[in-house]
């Protein structure tokens, strides 16, 4: 049988006795992939059918067809996440973490494909062991934030801006800005696209972060331009306009002075001690080393812990406990996850 066939075979079945009985013919059988641009490898055959221990094997043998694309464009990875094969992600990505930002067709990496598809789990695991991919873009310019926005992933833009704003790397403080405020093809940020898609609890979670409420898209409107030339919501008008926004010069359609007093609404949360420590290391871009960094996190972890149960067991009883800290807890059980850009 034909060396290639039978390693298809192979693959489909999830053989590896017949994976070596393949090699055995031709020793540079899995060579012929190397040298095709496009192709659908043996590992993407056993990647769509969860055969977990085959597409292991050609990895260890074959580590550069992990990122082969085939004729459709996509990776191993892609299409293990096309075929629901949850387990062989999981393997994928450790053995290999890199994989989580290979860019496919149209640019999209496989942390772009589990946002589109609201998969927060396996989104927090990808941030977690790949966090640079939190700042790959598509083709389009878009951002993994852009795309939850559009496909009204809430749960995953959020997944998406805590991990931004847990995040204490050097010059963190500035890439948690400059991600947020990306710019796709059109100019448009996150915030463009989410009140573009009408979408009034997406705009109240951007509120809470770091986003340039009048950021002007390429042809110069702000989110309230785009509130009155495509939905003119009122309740997103008026959040908008809480929050800081204004019409550009390109089109004033009101005098927004005009606009009756509305019910002050704050959307910055409560910050505990532990959001405050991480501010603080943020903040010391060059004169704090990294074990300095790890340091002071573990002392606020138990400062904050040693408050916390203070707080649930006060002196003299609960009666005596500040009652205005009961609705925000100052130690947050969410991982941080060192992110080294730059």
């Amino acid at each position: 049988m034909n060396p290639l066939i039978l390693l298809k075979n192979a693959a489909q079945n999830g053989d590896v006795n017949k994976l070596y009985q393949a090699i055995a013919k031709d020793s540079n059988v899995l060579e012929h992939y190397d040298k095709t641009s496009f192709a659908e490898t043996p590992l993407h055959i056993a990647t769509s059918r969860g055969h977990i221990n085959f597409a292991l094997e050609i990895m260890r043998l074959k580590p550069s067809l992990s990122k082969k694309l085939d004729e459709q464009g996509w990776s191993p990875m892609h299409v293990a996440l096309q075929h629901n094969q949850t387990s062989m992600v999981h393997r994928l990505i450790e053995t290999d973490p890199t994989l989580v930002g290979v860019k496919g067709r149209e640019g999209f990496t496989p942390l772009h494909y589990v946002v589109q598809n609201d998969g927060v789990n396996l989104l927090r695991e990808f941030l977690a062991v790949s966090p640079h991919s939190v700042i790959d873009t598509t083709n389009k310019g878009k951002t993994a934030l852009h795309i939850a926005a559009e496909k009204g992933n809430t749960r995953a833009l959020e997944a998406l801006l805590s991990f931004l704003g847990r995040s204490w790397y050097r010059e963190a403080l500035y890439w948690e800005e400059k991600v947020v405020n990306w710019k796709d093809e059109n100019g448009f940020t996150v915030l463009h696209v989410a009140v573009t898609m009408n979408d009034i609890q997406v705009v109240k979670s951007l509120l809470n972060s770091k986003i340039n409420v009048n950021a002007k898209s390429l042809e110069g409107f702000t989110v309230l331009d785009i509130v009155d030339r495509a939905n003119n919501n009122p309740d997103m008008k008026d959040v908008l306009i809480q929050a800081g926004a204004k019409h550009s010069d390109v089109m004033k359609t009101y005098d927004i002075n005009a606009i009756p007093s509305m019910k002050q609404v704050s959307f910055e949360p409560k910050p505990t001690l532990l959001d405050n420590v991480i501010r603080f290391l943020k903040g010391q871009k060059t004169n704090i080393s990294t074990e300095t960094r790890d340091a002071l996190l573990v002392v606020a972890a138990l400062v904050a812990t040693a408050t916390f149960q203070a707080v649930l067991s006060p002196p003299g009883g609960l009666r005596q406990a500040d009652s205005s800290d009961s609705d925000s807890l100052p130690f947050s059980k969410e991982i941080m996850v060192p992110l080294q850009i730059g």
